[in-house]
């Protein structure tokens, strides 16, 4: 999980996978590259910037408060 207006960030691609994935208010998730995330439980997320393109996959809901930007 990322807190409230934490920034993850870094240049090159992310392949991911968790039980879930959940992201306070304003928190951003920023790739240079492709930004890939599985989860087996649902995703909460809210700022994503990737270079390239962005696959999520979950077992339960995807819940997209923010922005997504490809």
């Amino acid at each position: 999980s990322q807190s409230a207006a934490q920034t993850f960030a870094l240049n090159e691609n992310l392949q991911a996978s968790a039980n879930s994935w959940s992201m306070g208010d304003s928190a951003l998730l920023q790739t240079g590259g492709t930004l890939a995330i599985t989860t087996a439980a649902g995703m909460d997320l809210a700022q994503l910037e990737s270079g390239s393109t962005v696959a999520l996959d979950s077992g339960a809901g995807i819940a997209l408060r923010e922005s997504l930007t490809a």
